[in-house]
């Protein structure tokens, strides 16, 4: 069951959420009038609806009850979020004049505002406390109300030890990737690599400058920080689902980093530098998603129908 702390802080966080979506539509029915493909760069009028669900279910405590799903509903919007924050990060730096380029600034930052807003959010709706919620089943066995199970075995979460090992790989690939990507910094300027249908559309979702494109790469390290932190710490347990959720988007950003740099290395030239650069960046952004995906299935290792369960080892 949701505590009362919990849905206090889920409150403020929707209302920047809110902020953030404000700005956003604002920004956004300025440009509407401004020569843009609009079909593509304005898809996120359903953010609303999401926002009132979770306002109800936060006002009916009902996350213990829809944690999950509102989980999953919300880890893809943070992604398109993100989408529509390079969006507009290039358009603001199209070097435009006037009003146009003012309108850009606010829906670039309305969507910052609520990226940051729905990350805290989704860690906020995921906190529960395994071992406080098997207090709260029936008569202290650890049973689910209402249902029981016999001696069904447990399947206890997974030793650390794993999870630390594919943490360790992701720390691999995202130096790999760093690697690569300092290298093609050199190439800036080559046809291939700032190619919008190569290096933007696809794999950065939107068609910026060589320099710009690369800028999701902050978001894996922010992560790498956050796993360590939380598996040092053994609170996996209690944030588990929130874990997960921020695991989400990440998943869904190295797999745009693997095609991108893959179209790189099919672009460049046979045998020359910016292909070995493109294999190493592709390389890295390969074994990270690997990483990240034995990590989410590692983290997400949760028996509710055991009665005997014990501690979580993470």
């Amino acid at each position: 069951m949701a505590t009362k702390a919990q849905t206090v802080a889920v409150w403020p966080l929707w209302v920047l959420l809110l902020i953030g979506w404000v700005l956003f539509l604002s920004g956004l029915s300025g440009l509407q009038a401004s020569p843009v493909p609009c079909g593509k760069f304005y898809r996120f009028r359903y953010l609303f609806a999401i926002l009132i669900l979770v306002a109800l279910f936060a006002a009916g405590r009902a996350f213990h009850v829809f944690r999950a799903g509102i989980l999953g509903l919300a880890a893809p919007l943070l992604v398109l979020l993100m989408d529509s924050s390079n969006t507009f990060f290039y358009f603001n730096g199209l070097n435009l004049i006037g009003s146009t380029r003012e309108r850009a600034r606010v829906a670039l930052a309305g969507t910052i505002i609520s990226c940051v807003a729905l990350g805290f959010m989704l860690l906020a709706i995921g906190v529960y406390d395994e071992e406080a919620g098997k207090s709260e089943r029936r008569g202290g066995t650890g049973e689910p109300k209402g249902e029981t199970y016999g001696a069904a075995m447990a399947v206890k979460a997974p030793s650390a030890v794993w999870a630390w090992l594919f943490w360790l790989l992701l720390v691999c690939g995202w130096i790999l990737m760093l690697g690569g990507l300092s290298a093609l910094q050199n190439d800036c300027g080559a046809s291939n690599v700032t190619d919008p249908t190569v290096a933007g559309t696809v794999g950065y979702l939107a068609p910026i400058n060589c320099d710009r494109f690369y800028s999701y790469s902050w978001y894996e390290f922010f992560m790498l920080i956050i796993i360590a932190a939380f598996l040092g710490g053994a609170l996996v347990h209690k944030w588990r689902m929130g874990l997960v959720g921020l695991m989400v988007p990440l998943v869904v950003l190295l797999q745009y980093t693997c095609d991108t740099y893959l179209g790189l290395w099919e672009t460049a030239p046979s045998g020359g530098n910016q292909q070995s650069r493109a294999k190493t960046l592709f390389a890295g952004s390969l074994i990270s998603t690997i990483s990240i995906y034995a990590i989410t299935i590692l983290f997400g290792v949760f028996d509710e129908k055991s009665a005997t369960m014990q501690t979580a080892t993470m």
